[in-house]
């Protein structure tokens, strides 16, 4: 993994930004400053989903389970629901997909208002996520102006990663299926996946995430039936876009490095 150590090191110390990265392989890691904390975005709605999961693996929710979606829940951002005013409720796990797969920050907010922030971060915390905390709703523009943010860390990211792939057996097989699933049917991909779509050879379970000046994208790829786990976080960039750009080249990097 040095090879790709020193590729990845090379294209982020080049973007002038600061950067929290932790790729995790059955033959190594990779960790550059995975502790940094770094503004979550998006990324975070894996904390939201993880604890609507083990929930339902309780018997406490149903996914069936059908959700009023308040108008002040209705906020911009990504995702369709701030527009669909005809919709009154959807069930839980309607809300989930459109969180992932859109990163709607509408549906995000329903379950987050559902769910507790409290009992959310008390779950990302049992993963020993120590640098992770949701502490506001998605485009609440008031707490974001008094600096309450959202923060995570690349080797957190990873922890949540495996937790939906079922190793910290915090659900039960069925939910991790069903939201690693979910994560494979990402519509945001833009990123880690770009330079290598169309290869029939990998799959890619991934959240996206970004801000002005922020671009993450975490994910969990399989290639010939090998999994990594990746969590790339780019903060203070001057550009957004070649934020986007490096991350799409790192994503081809892995896939490389695993088809060598």
């Amino acid at each position: 993994m040095s090879k790709l150590y020193s590729t990845i090191h090379k294209r982020v110390t080049e973007l002038k930004g600061t950067y929290s990265i932790f790729i995790e392989s059955p033959r190594d890691t990779i960790a550059m400053d995975e502790n940094r904390v770094v503004p979550a975005a998006s990324v975070i709605k894996l904390g939201i989903m993880i604890e609507a999961y083990r929930l339902i693996d309780e018997g406490q929710l149903n996914e069936n389970d059908r959700i009023t979606v308040r108008p002040s829940e209705r906020v911009g951002g990504m995702g369709v629901l701030q527009h669909l005013h005809s919709v009154e409720s959807l069930s839980i796990g309607d809300l989930m997909t459109l969180m992932i797969t859109q990163s709607d920050n509408t549906a995000s907010n329903c379950l987050i208002n559902m769910l507790g922030k409290d009992q959310i971060n008390h779950t990302i915390k049992r993963l020993g996520c120590t640098n992770t905390k949701l502490r506001r709703s998605f485009m609440d523009v008031e707490s974001a102006k008094r600096g309450v943010d959202n923060t995570t860390c690349a080797r957190d990211m990873v922890a949540m990663l495996k937790a939906l792939s079922n190793t910290s057996e915090i659900l039960t097989s069925e939910s991790s299926k069903k939201a690693i699933h979910t994560m494979k049917q990402q519509q945001l991909r833009g990123k880690l996946p770009y330079r290598i779509e169309g290869k029939s050879s990998f799959t890619l379970a991934h959240k996206t995430g970004e801000l002005q000046g922020v671009e993450h994208d975490v994910g969990i790829m399989n290639v010939r039936g090998e999994d990594v786990y990746i969590a790339v976080l780019l903060d203070q960039l001057p550009n957004n876009r070649l934020g986007k750009e490096a991350i799409g080249y790192i994503g081809e990097a892995i896939y490389r490095s695993l088809n060598e």
